[in-house]
C-alpha cells in the first residue's frame, strides 16, 4: 500500500488516500481518483503495482505529470517512492489548475476507511457503508480513504474534508441513489406499458414488439432497425438495396389500431443513405426544428406513395405523389402479400402520379412529428435505383448538391479524427467545371486542418512552461524528429520529415512573437452562432469598431492564430488557441444584425464579421456576454508552407524533387557556339539552357539549378533568361506567361525594376507592344519605384483611364447636342420671323429633345464615379489584368493570394504559367520553393542562388538542429556531389563586383577556385588598399549579456578608422560597417551618430544582397580564447557573405589573433599574411592611420 496526500494548487479539495491495488487519476467520473480542475485530463494518469514496487504512468495528459519536477514521457511506467513529490498539470503553484500530492508510508495505526459497494444498474440501489472508528484520532490518520477491489461508484467524490462532513456526504450519495433508481424504475414501466400495447395491434408494432434491434422491411428496398427509447421507438435506416430486375418486392403494409389511452407515434430523426461514391464534404444546414420536422414527414410520405403505387421517381419529374397518409391498411396475411405483389406488377404501367385510394376508419399518421435530435450534421449514404435515387434528390435540395439521376451520392464526411482524408467533389456543376482542364490538369484538393486542428490542441497554458523550461520544448508534436535526407523514397516519407519541423518552428514563432515588444490587437467580440465541423468549433463572431482604428488595421487578420477567451453558460473562463479564418467588414446601417442585441459604442461605424476556428470542447458557450480575443502571431504563411507539401503530389515535379533525376536537372546547351557582347559565356550558358527547358512540353518535367556567387550577375542572367523566352517563343497565338518569385521583396523589386527598363525589347518581336509586368503583394511593402507596377496601382490607373475617357465622350457628346441646341435656338427666332408655325414646333420639339439628352448624360457624368469605384468592378479589372500579364512578380507567400489561386488553378484559358524562376532559392527552406507548384500548369522550375551563402532563417533550435533551414537548391548541390564535373549545377564563374585582392580567398575556400574576376576590374583608380587585415592589441569583449555582446576600444578604434576613411576617400564614396552582434551595432550607432548621422552599421545578415565601396569589418570577439569559442562566426556561409560585400576596399578588425581556435578563421589570416596584408596595431592608436590604410 501506499498513501497519496495533497490538494490542488490553490489549497483547495485536499485530500489523502491509502492505494491497495491500481487505480486511475483524473477528471472523469469513472475515474477511480475524481479531482476537480479544468487543467486535469479525463484520465490523467495511473499508479499501479507489480513485484511490491509501485509504477506512475503518465496517460497522454494535455497538460502532463510531473515526478520531482521532471515531465513524465506518455505511456511510460516510472517507479516511485515514499517521499515522491507529484504535480499534476504545469507546475505553477498557487493555482487551481494543478494538483500537488506526496508519496507516503502507510500507518499500521486505527485508520477510519470507507467501503462502498458498486450496484448494479436495474437493481435497488445499495449502499453498505462501513465505518470504523478509531479508538484514538491521530492527525495522520484521521481522514482516510481505502479503495479496495470494490470500486468507487462515479457518483461518490473520493475527498472527506472531515469526520463530521462524512455523515453529510453519505446521507446526500444515498439520496441521488434513491433518486436514480426511482427513474430507473419509472423508465422500465414506460417500456413494459409501449411493450403491451404493441402486442395488441399488428403490423409494424407486432414486428417491433418482437425484438429491439431487428430489421423491418423498408419501402423502396432495405432494412432498418427500431433503437428502444422510454418514450417512442425511432426509426434510422441502416441500408438500402436495389431492386434486382425483372423482380417485384412485396409493400409491407403498416397498421396502426386506434388507442385512445395511449397515443404512441413514429418518429423519423435521421436517415443515413448508403452508397459507393467518394466521401462529400457537407456544410450542417441550419434549421428549426418544425421546418426540419415537416421535411422528414414529407419524405416519408413520399417514400411510402411511391411504394404503394411500385414506381420509381427521377429527379427532374414534376408529376410526384402530393398526398399525405391520412390512413394505414391491416397487417398483411400470406394472401394479402400476393395481392400486393400482383398489383405492384400491375401498377407499373400507372402514371407516377397515381396513389392507392387509403382505407377508412384507421388512425392517421401524425402529419408534423415532433423532432428529438437538433445535431445538424448527418451521415448520408445511397444505392443505386428507385426510392433511394429520390430520397438522396429530396436531400440534396438542402445541402445544395446536385445529384445526377441514377448515381450514388456518396457516403458523407464521419465525425472521426481522420481529417487527412480527401473529400472528392459529387457536385455536377464543379464536376464539370474540373472536366474541362487537360487530364493532366486534373488536380486534387488538399486540407491543413489536420495540422490546424494540431496546433488549437496546444495549451496555452505551455507559453508560461516556456519561460520556465527554455530548453524543453512542450510535446508539440508525436511524429518522431527526423534529419532531412537527400532523397526521398515516397513522398509519405517526405511529409513525415517536415510536419514535425515545420510545428517546432511554428511554436518558436509564437513565443517569439508573443514575447515581443510589439503590441497586439486586441478586439471583444459577440458569438452569433456556434457548430461541429470535423472537430472544429466554428465560431461566427461579430465586433465593431471605430473608423480611425481600422484604417489603422487595429483588427484582427484573416490566418492570424489567437488567444480566444471563452466564457460559459457556468461563468467558467478558459483561454485557448483560435485561428481567424474569414474576416468581412462593412459599414453600419441600420440594417446591421448586430444593433438588435448589443449597444454599439458611439462613433463605431465598421462591422466586422469573424469565423473563428477552435479545438470542440464540450462547453456551452455563452453567447450573451462579449469573447476577448488577442491575435499573436499572422499563421497562415506557414500553413501555406504544409499545403504546398500536400499539394506536391499533384506536381509533375513531384518525383523529381523527392528523388532527383540527372535527365530532369541537366542544362542542355546546343553545341553551337554562340556569342552576345551583354552576357559573359557562363551567362549565356545559363540563358540558352532555360530557354530549351521551357520549350519543352508539358509532359518533360525540367528543373535547373544556376549557382550565382556574389556579383557574377544573377539578375542580369535572370532578365536575359525572359526576354529570350519572350523573343524564341513558338507559339504564336498567345505569349509565354513566366511567374517570377524570390523569398524577399527586396529581391523581387530589384528583378521588377530591371524588367521594366527593359520592357520595350518585345516591341521587336511578333506580340509589337511592350512587356507586360505586375507586381503582385502588399504596396506598403513595395519599393516606391514598384509600387506603379503592383496589381492595387494599375487597377487604379486603368479605373481613371477609363473614367476620363468615359467623362471625354460623354462630355463630347453633352458639346455636340448643345451646339445642336443653340443652332436651332436662332432657327426658332428666323422661322418665327417667317410666321412659319410648323417649323418652330418641329425646331422647339427637337430642341425638347436635346435638353433632355443632356440632362441624362450630365447625370450619367455624375454617376459615372461611383459605378468605377464599385467593388466589382475593381475585382474583375484586377482578374483582367492578371490574365493579360505577361510576367507575374511576387513573394512566394505572396504567389498563394486568392486572386491568383482562382485565375490559374481551374482556368484553361492561355493564361496558364508555363514555367516559375525562383531567384534567392538558396535563402528559403525548402517547402517554401514548393509553393509555386501549385500551379499544377508549372512542369518547369529555374533555381537561380548561392548555397555558399546565408542559408533561410529559422528560429526554432530544434528545427534547426535537424537541418530545417536547408533549402532545396543546397539538397540538390550535395545530392549531385557538389562541384563535380558530372554535376548538372552551372555556376556563373565571373565576378563584376569586388577587386581581385578580395576574391581571392572566397574563390579559393568556397567555390574550389573556380570565382574568376572580371578583365579591367582591377584598373579602376582607388584611394585605399584594396584588402588589409588589422589585428588589435589590448582590446577586450564583454559577453556577460549574451544579447549584448560589444567591444569597447574596438568600437573606438573603428569610428577612428571610419574618419580617416571619410578624409582619404571622396564624399560619393559609400562606406558599411559590418558587425556580427546587435550589441556592438548599437554602440557604433550611438558612437557615431554625433559627427557621422547617416553610416550604414548592420549585422552581416541584414547585409546579404547588398555592396557598398568600402566595407569595415568589426568582429568584436577575442580570437585566442579558447573556452568561449567563436560561437556562429564558425560559419562558412556567414563569413563568405561579410568578405563579399566590398567593391574597391575591405578593413578587417580582429583582436587578437595570435592565436586562432578556429580552422576556418586561421586559414583566413594565414592566407592574409602570406600575401602580407596582416598588419598589427594597438587599439588605441589614432595618427597615423591614412597611412595605414592609404594605398601606395
Amino acid at each position: 500500500m501506499i498513501r497519496l496526500k495533497g490538494a490542488r494548487g490553490d489549497g483547495a479539495s485536499p485530500f489523502d488516500v491509502i492505494l491497495e491495488k491500481e487505480a486511475t487519476l483524473g477528471r472523469s467520473k469513472q475515474s477511480k481518483i475524481p479531482l476537480v480542475s479544468l487543467y486535469i485530463s479525463r484520465s490523467h494518469c495511473k499508479f499501479e503495482k507489480e513485484n511490491n514496487v509501485w509504477y506512475l504512468t503518465d496517460l497522454k495528459s494535455f497538460n502532463g505529470t510531473y515526478l520531482n519536477g521532471e515531465r513524465l514521457p506518455p505511456h511510460k511506467r516510472s517507479a516511485i517512492k515514499y517521499g515522491d513529490k507529484i504535480r499534476l498539470s504545469f507546475p505553477v503553484q498557487g493555482d487551481d489548475c494543478c494538483f500537488e500530492l506526496q508519496v507516503m508510508k502507510p500507518s499500521n495505526a486505527n485508520e477510519k476507511s470507507i467501503e462502498v459497494k458498486k450496484e448494479k444498474i436495474n437493481e435497488k440501489p445499495n449502499v453498505s457503508i462501513v465505518t470504523s472508528t478509531p479508538k484514538t484520532k491521530t492527525p495522520d490518520t484521521e481522514n482516510v480513504i481505502v479503495i479496495q477491489d470494490n470500486a468507487v461508484d462515479s457518483c461518490f467524490d473520493p475527498v472527506v474534508e472531515s469526520p463530521r462532513r462524512t455523515k453529510i456526504l453519505e446521507t446526500k450519495r444515498a439520496k441521488d441513489l434513491k433518486m436514480h433508481y426511482l427513474k430507473q424504475k419509472l423508465a422500465r414501466s414506460a417500456n413494459d406499458n409501449f411493450n403491451k400495447n404493441k402486442t395488441k395491434t399488428g403490423g409494424l408494432k407486432k414486428q417491433v414488439a418482437a425484438s429491439y434491434g431487428n430489421r423491418i422491411p423498408i419501402p423502396g428496398g432495405g432494412s432498418a432497425r427500431v433503437i428502444p427509447s422510454t418514450n417512442k421507438p425511432e426509426i434510422t435506416i441502416l441500408s438500402t438495396k436495389p431492386k434486382q430486375p425483372g423482380s417485384v418486392q412485396p409493400a409491407p403494409k403498416i397498421k396502426i389500431e386506434k388507442d385512445e389511452s395511449k397515443k404512441s407515434s413514429l418518429d423519423i430523426d435521421c436517415i443515413n443513405l448508403v452508397g459507393d461514391a467518394p466521401t462529400v464534404k457537407r456544410q450542417p444546414v441550419p434549421t428549426n426544428v418544425s421546418n426540419r420536422s415537416n421535411r422528414v414527414t414529407s419524405l416519408v410520405e413520399s417514400i411510402i406513395a411511391a411504394q404503394k403505387n411500385n414506381v420509381n421517381i427521377k429527379p427532374g419529374q414534376t408529376n410526384r405523389p402530393k398526398t399525405t397518409i391520412s390512413k394505414v391498411s391491416e397487417e398483411p396475411s400470406v394472401s394479402d402479400t400476393t395481392k400486393s405483389a400482383e398489383s405492384g406488377a400491375a401498377s407499373k404501367s400507372t402514371e407516377t402520379g397515381s396513389v392507392s385510394k387509403p382505407v377508412p376508419n384507421k388512425r392517421p399518421v401524425p402529419e408534423s412529428v415532433p423532432n428529438k435530435a437538433t445535431n445538424p450534421s448527418k451521415k448520408v449514404k445511397i444505392s443505386d435505383g428507385g426510392i433511394a435515387q429520390m430520397i438522396a434528390e429530396k436531400r440534396s435540395k438542402h445541402d445544395n448538391i446536385t445529384v445526377s439521376p441514377m448515381k450514388p451520392l456518396g457516403p458523407p464526411p464521419t465525425t472521426s479524427k481522420k481529417t487527412n482524408q480527401i473529400p472528392q467533389p459529387t457536385s455536377s456543376v464543379l464536376q464539370n467545371h474540373i472536366s474541362l482542364l487537360p487530364k493532366e490538369l486534373q488536380v486534387k484538393n488538399f486540407s491543413t486542418d489536420n495540422v490546424l486542428l494540431k496546433i488549437l490542441e496546444w495549451s496555452v497554458q505551455w507559453i508560461r512552461e516556456s519561460k520556465t523550461l527554455s530548453n524543453k520544448p512542450p510535446p508539440i508534436t508525436d511524429k518522431p524528429l527526423i534529419k532531412l535526407s537527400l532523397s526521398y523514397s515516397s513522398w509519405q516519407k517526405y511529409y513525415d520529415t517536415y510536419e514535425p519541423l515545420v510545428l517546432h518552428e511554428i511554436w518558436s514563432q509564437i513565443m517569439q512573437s508573443y514575447e515581443s515588444e510589439k503590441q497586439s490587437n486586441v478586439l471583444m467580440v459577440a458569438v452569433s452562432s456556434y457548430e461541429l465541423i470535423d472537430g472544429f468549433l466554428k465560431l461566427d463572431c461579430q465586433a465593431t469598431m471605430l473608423p480611425s482604428d481600422f484604417r489603422d488595421q487595429l483588427y484582427l487578420n484573416e490566418g492570424d492564430l489567437a488567444l480566444v477567451e471563452l466564457q460559459s453558460e457556468s461563468c467558467e473562463k478558459r483561454v485557448v488557441f483560435g485561428y481567424i479564418e474569414t474576416m468581412i467588414s462593412e459599414d453600419i446601417t441600420d440594417r446591421t444584425p448586430i444593433l438588435r442585441t448589443y449597444r454599439v459604442p458611439p462613433g463605431h461605424r465598421i462591422f466586422l464579421k469573424y469565423q473563428i476556428k477552435i479545438k470542440f470542447r464540450q462547453v456551452k458557450l455563452d453567447c450573451a456576454s462579449l469573447m476577448r480575443v488577442r491575435s499573436i502571431y499572422y499563421l497562415k504563411p506557414l500553413l501555406r508552407n504544409i499545403e504546398a507539401i500536400l499539394a506536391l503530389q499533384n506536381s509533375k515535379l513531384c518525383e523529381d524533387i523527392l528523388s532527383p533525376r540527372m535527365v530532369t536537372c541537366q542544362m542542355a546547351v546546343p553545341s553551337i557556339k554562340f556569342s552576345n557582347p551583354d552576357y559573359n559565356e557562363s551567362q549565356l550558358k545559363a540563358i540558352l539552357a532555360s530557354v530549351e527547358a521551357v520549350q519543352r512540353p508539358y509532359t518533360m518535367p525540367k528543373l535547373l539549378m544556376i549557382q550565382g556567387p556574389p556579383g557574377t550577375g544573377k539578375t542580369t542572367t535572370l532578365v536575359g533568361i525572359i526576354k529570350k523566352i519572350f523573343e524564341t517563343w513558338e507559339e504564336s497565338n498567345s505569349p509565354p506567361k513566366v511567374l517570377v518569385c524570390a523569398p524577399s521583396n527586396g529581391a523581387i523589386d530589384e528583378i521588377a525594376r530591371r524588367l521594366h527598363s527593359a520592357r520595350h525589347f518585345l516591341t521587336s518581336t511578333q506580340w509589337k507592344r511592350p512587356l507586360r509586368c505586375v507586381r503582385v503583394g502588399m504596396p506598403n511593402q513595395m519599393h516606391p519605384s514598384v509600387r506603379k507596377m503592383s496589381l492595387d496601382e494599375l487597377v487604379t490607373e486603368n479605373i481613371s483611364r477609363q473614367k476620363s475617357d468615359h467623362q471625354r465622350g460623354i462630355q463630347e457628346k453633352i458639346d455636340n447636342l448643345e451646339r445642336d441646341v443653340a443652332c436651332k435656338d436662332r432657327l426658332v427666332a428666323d422661322y418665327r420671323a417667317k410666321n412659319d408655325k410648323n417649323n418652330v414646333d418641329r425646331c422647339l420639339s427637337e430642341m425638347f429633345i436635346c435638353n433632355r439628352e443632356i440632362e441624362f448624360l450630365r447625370k450619367e457624368l455624375k454617376n459615372n464615379n461611383e459605378q468605377m469605384n464599385d467593388i466589382n468592378k475593381k475585382k474583375s479589372l484586377r482578374a483582367d489584368i492578371l490574365k493579360k500579364a505577361d510576367v507575374v512578380l511576387s513573394t512566394l507567400n505572396s504567389c498563394r493570394q486568392s486572386l491568383l489561386e482562382g485565375l490559374y488553378l481551374t482556368d484553361r484559358d492561355p493564361c496558364q504559367f508555363n514555367c516559375v524562376i525562383i531567384d534567392e532559392a538558396s535563402q528559403c527552406c525548402e517547402p517554401e520553393i514548393l509553393m509555386p507548384l501549385t500551379y499544377t500548369s508549372i512542369s518547369k522550375m529555374i533555381l537561380i542562388g548561392d548555397p555558399m551563402q546565408l542559408p533561410a532563417t529559422v528560429i526554432s533550435p530544434v528545427a534547426s538542429e535537424y537541418h530545417y533551414d536547408r533549402s532545396l537548391f543546397e539538397r540538390f548541390f550535395h545530392h549531385f556531389g557538389g562541384y563535380s564535373s558530372s554535376s548538372p549545377v552551372l555556376m556563373l564563374d565571373t565576378q563584376y563586383r569586388m577587386h581581385s585582392s578580395i576574391c581571392s580567398f572566397p574563390s579559393k575556400k568556397f567555390y574550389s577556385n573556380r570565382l574568376k574576376t572580371a578583365p579591367d576590374l582591377d584598373k579602376r583608380p582607388f584611394p585605399l588598399k584594396p584588402y588589409l587585415i588589422i589585428d588589435l592589441k589590448g582590446t577586450t569583449f564583454d559577453q556577460s549579456n549574451f544579447k549584448n555582446i560589444h567591444n569597447e576600444l574596438e568600437a573606438d578604434f573603428v569610428i577612428n578608422l571610419y574618419s580617416a576613411v571619410r578624409e582619404i576617400c571622396h564624399r560619393d564614396t559609400t562606406v558599411g560597417i559590418i558587425t556580427p552582434y546587435q550589441g556592438q551595432k548599437k554602440l557604433l550607432s550611438n558612437k557615431l551618430e554625433k559627427n557621422y548621422p547617416n553610416v550604414d552599421v548592420n549585422t552581416i545578415d541584414g547585409f546579404q544582397g547588398q555592396e557598398r565601396d568600402v566595407i569595415i569589418i568589426s568582429l568584436v570577439r577575442d580570437f585566442s580564447k579558447r573556452d568561449c569559442g567563436i560561437g556562429f562566426l564558425g560559419s562558412a556561409n556567414r563569413l563568405n557573405v561579410a568578405l563579399t560585400r566590398a567593391r574597391h576596399s575591405l578593413i578587417i578588425c580582429i583582436s587578437d589573433i595570435s592565436d586562432v581556435n578556429n580552422d576556418l578563421w586561421k586559414s583566413l589570416v594565414d592566407n592574409a599574411a602570406s600575401r602580407k596584408l596582416l598588419l598589427k596595431t594597438s587599439c588605441r592608436v589614432k595618427n597615423g592611420l591614412k597611412n595605414l590604410i592609404k594605398a601606395e
